[in-house]
């Protein structure tokens, strides 16, 4: 009898599942999402934008500002390109790259915060200003470089609009998937986007936009990954 009710319940449950996350997802994109006008993103290479930011860009008129072209292998033409259909499928309304000899893409080198400055101009056009926390998300030293300057900047008084930092969580968290960001997204008292089933896909294709750095591991990252979900973002002051 038991395994009869067992038998009989595992389609029911199957076909709940499937109405309930996207239900779930829609209700808390509406409750959770704060509203972000004019938004730029401030990022270090090409495919920053799709890999982390995408559930904030798809949430908010953005523009993207990508101080470099993600040069390290010799690339940086292809990159350039590569960001540039990624700008355009998630609908990125203002897009600059920047090619700066000192603003050059490397693991090991930490930017000039005066240099990453020098790009930011006319910021009161926007609303608010997004960029990567003091971790960087993955350790990247380029990441951590533009929260440095931007602390500083706002520090004295050299950026006059709101500053963000997208939340670093730790590894098991941070790949975790839907699950933990369905989590987070209920309990955390920070500034949430949440991505919609719509807007998965969207920063997916958003990635594969960017053939150049798909690499076996990062579509496991696109499988796993917390930020292609969920950003956390946590004012800089």
């Amino acid at each position: 009898m038991a395994q009869m009710i067992h038998h009989n319940l595992s389609p029911m449950f199957w076909i709940s599942l499937i109405i309930l996350i996207p239900t779930l997802l829609w209700t808390i994109k509406r409750h959770r999402n704060p509203s972000l006008n004019r938004v730029l993103f401030l990022t270090a290479h090409p495919d920053d934008e799709s890999m982390f930011f995408g559930p904030t860009i798809l949430n908010t008129r953005a523009s993207l500002l990508c101080l470099s072209n993600g040069n390290a292998d010799g690339l940086g033409s292809k990159r350039e390109l590569e960001l540039e259909q990624s700008a355009q499928l998630l609908n990125v309304k203002n897009l600059k790259i920047v090619n700066d000899p000192e603003l050059q893409d490397s693991m090991s080198k930490v930017w000039n915060a005066s240099k990453v400055l020098e790009h930011l101009k006319d910021l009161d056009q926007y609303d608010a200003l997004v960029t990567f926390d003091e971790y960087g998300i993955s350790g990247h030293k380029n990441h951590q470089s533009l929260y440095f300057a931007v602390l500083e900047a706002k520090r004295q008084d050299k950026i006059k609009i709101p500053c963000f930092k997208l939340v670093s969580v730790p590894v098991m968290q941070k790949f975790s998937g839907l699950f933990e960001a369905l989590w987070t997204a209920t309990v955390s008292d920070r500034m949430v986007f949440f991505a919609t089933p719509q807007d998965y896909l969207l920063s997916v294709r958003a990635m594969f936009c960017h053939r150049s750095q798909l690499v076996w591991f990062r579509y496991l990252y696109l499988l796993f990954s917390r930020y292609m979900i969920i950003n956390e973002l946590e004012e800089i002051v």
